[in-house]
C-alpha cells in the first residue's frame, strides 16, 4: 500500500462542493452524483477565456472550487483547476515557446494569512502542462483587499498597487488570476505589462464573477 492510498484511507478524499466521500473510481476533486454534472452544466455555452461564472448568490461549483483553492493545499483539486486551464488555453490561443504565463499575485495580507498563492500556484502547474515557463513578475504592493471593495474603489485601489520587478520586453504572456470580477485588477495589470515591453497579453482565469459586486 502507499503512502498515497494510507492518506486516502486516514483523510479519504472528498467532493469540494458537498463535502460527500468521494468512491475511488469518482473523477476528483467532484463526486459523479451531482457536482460533476452541475460543473458540466455551469460551463456549458461559455465561449470565452474563463471556464465558468462565479456567483455569490448561486450554489455554484466553480464557487466553491476557487473558495477552496484560496484557502486549502488540495493538490488533486489545483492538478484538476490546472488541466482545465490548459486544456482552455490550448483552444483559445496559439501557445508558442517564447510564451510565458504570469499570475495576479495575491495582497501580501492575505497571503500572510493563508500561506496561499493559488494563482501564483496554479499557473506553475498550467506552465508545466502547456510546457512553457512561468515568469514571476508582478509585485503586489497593496494590502487593501479588492473583494472588500465597491467597483469604483477597485479601480482606485489597483492605480498604483503592482509594479513590474522583471524585465518582460518581447515577451507572449499569459495573464491568469482565479476570478475576475470587475476586471480592474486584471486589466491594470496587462496595461502595466505592455507598457513595459511585453510584446502581447491574453487574459484568462478559472470564473467571472456574476451578479453585483
Amino acid at each position: 500500500m502507499t503512502d498515497m492510498n494510507i492518506l486516502d484511507l486516514i483523510y479519504p478524499p472528498k467532493c469540494v462542493h458537498c463535502g460527500s466521500i468521494l468512491r475511488e473510481k469518482e473523477i476528483e476533486p467532484l463526486c459523479d452524483g451531482i457536482c460533476f454534472p452541475k460543473w458540466v452544466f455551469e460551463k456549458f455555452g461559455i465561449n470565452d477565456n474563463y471556464l465558468a461564472y462565479y456567483d455569490k448568490n448561486a450554489n455554484s461549483v466553480a464557487r466553491s472550487m476557487v473558495l477552496k483553492a484560496k484557502n486549502s493545499y488540495n493538490s488533486r483539486l489545483y492538478r484538476y483547476l490546472a488541466d482545465e486551464m490548459a486544456e482552455l488555453i490550448a483552444s483559445r490561443m496559439r501557445v508558442y515557446n517564447d510564451t510565458v504565463i504570469v499570475n495576479v499575485p495575491r495582497s501580501k495580507k492575505k497571503k500572510r494569512e493563508t500561506g496561499i498563492d493559488q494563482a501564483e500556484r496554479l499557473s506553475k502547474l498550467i506552465a508545466k502542462k502547456l510546457k512553457i515557463q512561468y515568469a514571476n513578475v508582478l509585485i503586489h504592493k497593496g494590502n487593501t483587499q479588492q473583494k472588500l471593495l465597491n467597483a469604483q474603489e477597485r479601480i482606485e485601489n489597483v492605480e498604483n498597487a503592482y509594479e513590474i520587478k522583471n524585465n518582460v520586453t518581447g515577451k507572449n504572456i499569459i495573464l491568469f488570476d482565479d476570478v475576475i470580477t470587475t476586471g480592474a485588477t486584471i486589466n491594470k495589470c496587462r496595461e502595466l505589462l505592455l507598457h513595459f515591453g511585453a510584446k502581447d497579453v491574453t487574459i484568462f482565469s478559472i470564473c467571472r464573477t456574476k451578479g453585483e459586486y
